[in-house]
C-alpha cells in the first residue's frame, strides 16, 4: 500500500514513472506532505494529464524537451528531462551486422520475451542474442525466461548482466534492435 509505505519510510521525494501513474498516485503522495516528481514517457504525452498534476502544488512533472515545446506554455515545475546518452559508450556505427537481431531489457515478465523466441525461431539466417538484467526482488525471473527459451526451443543467446561497455558494444553491432512490449499494459 502506497501510503503505508510513505508513511513508515517517509522518504524526501516520490518518484513516478509514467504521467498516468503519477495522476493514479498523485492524491496520496501529496496528503502526506511529500513531493511527488512525475516522469513522462513519450508515448502517453497528454497535456491534460500534465494540466492535472501541475494544478497540484508539490508535484513536479519531467518531460522531454520536444515533449515540453509540444505542451506550449511555461511552468516552473515543468522540467525539461535531458534526453542524454553517453557518446564514449554509444558512438554512431557505420559497419553493422544485418544479421544480428538484439534486445535488451530487465528480466520481467511484461517484456515478452516470447515474441522476440518466436521471431527468431521464424528467421533462423538471423543471430537473435537477449541481453537481460536481473531486476530488484525478481531475481527469479532470469532463470524463468532461460527455462521458457529452452521450452520453446527458440534460437536465441541470452546474456545475463552484462557491464555498460559490453551492451553496448552488442547494441552498436546490431543490425536491428527488436523492442517486445507485453500487452498486460494497454498503451
Amino acid at each position: 500500500d502506497l501510503r503505508a509505505t510513505i508513511d513508515e519510510v517517509r522518504p524526501d521525494l516520490v518518484i513516478s514513472h509514467w504521467l498516468t501513474v503519477g495522476a493514479g498516485y498523485r492524491s496520496i503522495v501529496t496528503a502526506t506532505g511529500v513531493p511527488l516528481a512525475v516522469r513522462g514517457h513519450g508515448f502517453e504525452f497528454d497535456t491534460g494529464v500534465i494540466d492535472e498534476l501541475l494544478d497540484t502544488p508539490g508535484v513536479v512533472v519531467q518531460s522531454f524537451p520536444h515533449l515540453v515545446d509540444r505542451y506550449g506554455r511555461s511552468h516552473p515545475r515543468l522540467v525539461r528531462l535531458p534526453v542524454a546518452f553517453d557518446e564514449n559508450l554509444f558512438p554512431p556505427v557505420a559497419d553493422k551486422d544485418r544479421r544480428l537481431v538484439v534486445r535488451t531489457g530487465a528480466a520481467l515478465e511484461t517484456k515478452d520475451y516470447d515474441c522476440f523466441f518466436e521471431v527468431a525461431a521464424r528467421c533462423p539466417e538471423h543471430r537473435f542474442v537477449l541481453a537481460l538484467c536481473t531486476a530488484y526482488q525478481v531475481e527469479h525471473q532470469v532463470d524463468a525466461i532461460l527455462a521458457r527459451r529452452a521450452q520453446l526451443d527458440a534460437p536465441v543467446e541470452i546474456l545475463v548482466d552484462l557491464s555498460h561497455e559490453k551492451a553496448a558494444d552488442l547494441v552498436a553491432s546490431a543490425g536491428i534492435y527488436l523492442h517486445t512490449h507485453g500487452t498486460s499494459h494497454p498503451l
